[in-house]
């Protein structure tokens, strides 16, 4: 299939890590494809990456962060019922809510971001993101609410993954991988100079793979990925509350 839609019709250049080259060799290295992997001289994209398993995105819209902030949601769905709980609490506030699918396509989305007062909060799935056009500088914070693995039920992904003696060693880790690999030099492109990204997802600590994962993140953002906690932004509690900052 990739062959036939994409090898034999377009130049296609995949950007990968070079300790990824090997990995997933139906994409990188088609039998029937003529491809090659050349090691590019890329700027580097430091960028702090920060692990919170005590923190839920619902707690963190309760007292969101100043600035600019992208968060990246699971699905679709959950960002309408975040807009459905949150949009009045969060407008009543001063906080600007931008959410896909709700506030219009995605140049409108971009401008809205850039002009609104901070804070903002702009809620978009991974897989959008990527597409994501903005200026150096235009985003504070990222947000992933968790690792964007592929939906279990996606027909390629269920037929590739078939290829596999271990499924998901083999092919559900590197795709993901790479996708993170996508989405922070994504971000690197938009953040400012103190720009930092945090992952909310609990698997990381819980499950086998997350040591993987975390030390993966490691390597492509060119500092220690650790399981610390970002620096509190400074918030103005509503008046007569004493409620701290939970970002």
């Amino acid at each position: 299939m990739l062959k036939i839609s994409l090898y034999d019709r377009f130049p296609t250049t995949l950007i990968v890590p070079k300790e990824s080259d090997g990995e997933l060799p139906e994409v990188l290295h088609e039998k029937q494809a003529t491809a090659r992997s050349q090691a590019l001289d890329l700027p580097p994209c430091p960028v702090a990456v920060n692990f919170r398993n005590d923190l839920s995105l619902a707690s963190l819209l309760e007292n969101p962060p100043e600035g600019r902030t992208v968060i990246l949601a699971g699905s679709k769905r959950g960002i309408e019922q975040l807009f459905i709980k949150h949009t009045e609490v969060l407008e009543a506030k001063g906080i600007t809510m931008i959410c896909q699918g709700l506030s219009g396509g995605q140049g409108r989305m971009e401008a809205e971001f850039l002009a609104a007062k901070t804070p903002v909060l702009w809620f978009l799935t991974p897989w959008m993101y990527e597409g994501i056009d903005l200026l150096e500088g235009g985003i504070d914070h990222l947000i992933i609410e968790s690792v964007p693995f592929d939906h279990p039920g996606y027909p390629v992904f269920q037929k590739r993954k078939s290829h596999y003696k271990n499924s998901f060693e083999g092919y559900a880790l590197p795709r993901v991988e790479h996708r993170l690999f996508r989405l922070l030099r994504t971000f690197c492109r938009h953040r400012t100079k103190s720009g930092d990204a945090t992952i909310l997802d609990t698997r990381l600590k819980e499950k086998s793979y997350g040591a993987r994962l975390m030390a993966y993140m490691e390597k492509i953002s060119g500092g220690k990925a650790e399981q610390v906690e970002v620096k509190p932004a400074i918030v103005k509690p509503k008046k007569g509350t004493d409620q701290p900052s939970l970002f």
